[in-house]
């Protein structure tokens, strides 16, 4: 994929996922200007916990209805005084397609999962979710196959039971990660775990107002 690319993809104000290299969670975040094949975006508390500095690696992902798109780059500069952000040179771009039923939200929400191979419930905490299903990270193990019950504590404090199945497991960090399909969830769930999602959304555009006001003056 051409990295002309960036600039027509990735617009000021546009709402993206990033991991640094150093990590494996992936943060919402948002564009706050493009130039060339160097993108600003605003300079989390999180990357500053994950050991952020000039000439770290981290993704960029941006999905839309058909596609997700992920662009490679390095640190270039960090101003940590507020507003603050970080410029990233991007150096590799990737177009995918899109195959997820359901859009996907990076949430981290507590879990317990029961499989019907263990002898109680673990507990876990998701990396991203959608009313499909959740890829998790756990120290307990799970195998490709294994159906459990799930209950998800949602932000509000309501709780989501399910039945799901797992479909992928990596053992190259610790806790483990896991994806996991939904196979039983009634409407009423299905409609409080949207519910959440549509908050999640709000609270992202809210934000972007006041990162986009906070930052204009300064890096224009």
């Amino acid at each position: 994929m051409n990295l002309a690319a960036v600039q027509k993809i990735l617009q000021e104000g546009t709402i993206i996922n990033t991991r640094l290299d150093s990590g494996n969670a992936w943060y919402q975040n948002i564009v706050y200007k493009v130039n060339g094949k160097k993108v600003t975006i605003a300079l989390l508390d999180s990357y500053i916990r994950n050991f952020v500095m000039s000439g770290s690696s981290m993704v960029l992902k941006y999905s839309s209805e058909y596609f997700e798109y992920l662009f490679e780059g390095s640190v270039a500069d960090i101003v940590p005084k507020r507003p603050s952000f970080v410029t990233i040179q991007v150096c590799k771009a990737a177009e995918l397609i899109n195959t997820r039923a359901f859009p996907r939200y990076e949430l981290n929400l507590p879990v317990y999962i029961n499989s019907f191979n263990s002898e109680g419930p673990s507990f876990c905490i998701t990396t991203n979710i959608s009313l499909g299903g959740m890829a998790f990270k756990s120290r307990n193990s799970f195998d490709i196959g294994d159906e459990a019950d799930v209950e998800i504590i949602l932000p509000s404090n309501a709780t989501i039971p399910l039945k799901g199945r797992i479909i992928r497991k990596s053992l190259k960090s610790n806790p483990s990660e896991y994806s996991m399909q939904f196979i039983e969830m009634d409407e009423s769930n299905s409609n409080l775990l949207s519910e959440c999602f549509a908050l999640e959304e709000e609270k992202w555009i809210n934000m972007k107002a006041i990162y986009m006001k906070e930052i204009k003056s300064k890096i224009k």
